[in-house]
């Protein structure tokens, strides 16, 4: 009880933007927030954390032939295991609320309740959803703060909402709480709180372990998210030939960030080796069909200004804020 009281007492002192997400986020929770399982990549992504935590093996088979899928993804490879191009970043971090929901299925049936602890039933589906709405929370407190951090608790509070409501992110969190995206945007706010956090402190250590952690937590969700990597050691090389940093801590800086990209990118590369026999099987989309990388950026425009939803003609409020973002670029 005191706990409770504990943080009762933080809530009322925190600051308003704060509790206004946080109360715009329990309310979305409880009229939009549908725990509905279907489509591929919903499939392909619980499938593979159910397989794991009830099986104890990385093969799908049996979860796509529960949600009536098998034979249309399932390729054969060179183990045991098919194919299946999804990564591990999503099943890591909804362990815990699948965990939680199964001891309490477990615990349900203990008590007299009739109710199939087997990973399919709602208390899954639902304390999963509700896991990527969480780390989705997280991602807007964290732009919050950066944003606080340059200006004041209003414009913080008001671009963050903005974001949120004018953009995919509302849908992905609550219609579609099991794809990647809600979990990946918590990812990229990670990232970015991490290099703002970077640049004050000028740390090497802790805080480029933590940028390499958050880049390959982005990249173990989506594992296109490798080339961020790319980005921040650029910036890195960038920051010593501006002799704003010594060769020396450059390097090091590198290395350390470096290295913890690859301990937590890890659990990538067992699964790959498991499933591919191999551990770097390329684009794994490509083993099941679903084609390769163009070199390049060929349908720039498109992604931003197409009819069929154009990243900034379905969502302009995006568009305002990358011309915000050039402006805060000069300056900064």
């Amino acid at each position: 009880m005191s706990k409770i009281l504990t943080y009762i007492h933080r809530f009322k002192n925190a600051d308003r933007g704060i509790k206004i997400i946080f109360l715009l986020f329990l309310f979305f929770q409880l009229v939009l927030l549908r725990p509905v399982l279907h489509k591929y990549d919903p499939v392909g992504y619980y499938s593979l954390m159910r397989s794991i935590v009830i099986d104890g093996d990385i093969n799908i088979s049996d979860e796509f032939e529960h949600f009536g899928f098998d034979g249309l993804c399932l390729v054969k490879t060179k183990t045991p295991n098919p194919a299946q191009p999804w990564s591990v970043g999503c099943s890591i971090l909804w362990s815990p609320f699948f965990i939680i929901a199964h001891l309490g299925v477990v615990v349900a049936n203990y008590l007299g309740f009739s109710m199939p602890a087997n990973g399919y039933t709602l208390p899954y589906l639902r304390l999963v959803s509700f896991g990527s709405t969480f780390y989705a929370l997280i991602g807007l407190m964290l732009i919050f703060q950066m944003i606080k951090s340059y200006y004041n608790s209003s414009i913080a509070t008001m671009s963050v909402v903005s974001i949120w409501l004018a953009s995919p992110l509302v849908f992905y969190m609550y219609s579609h709480p099991m794809m990647s995206h809600a979990n990946d945007m918590f990812a990229y706010s990670l990232l970015l709180w991490t290099w703002v956090r970077l640049r004050k402190t000028g740390k090497i250590w802790p805080d480029y372990a933590l940028a390499g952690a958050s880049a390959g937590l982005a990249a173990l969700i989506r594992n296109q998210n490798a080339v961020l990597a790319v980005l921040i050691i650029l910036l890195i090389i960038i920051e010593v030939a501006r002799q704003k940093l010594s060769w020396r801590r450059g390097l090091l800086a590198v290395s350390i960030f470096s290295i913890s990209w690859w301990v937590v990118f890890s659990p990538q590369l067992y699964v790959w080796h498991a499933t591919f026999g191999e551990w770097f099987p390329g684009n794994p989309s490509s083993h099941v069909g679903g084609g390769n990388f163009h070199q390049g950026f060929p349908w720039i425009i498109e992604v931003m200004f197409s009819d069929n939803r154009g990243l900034f003609l379905w969502h302009p409020l995006l568009l305002f804020g990358v011309t915000g973002l050039l402006f805060f670029f000069n300056k900064r």
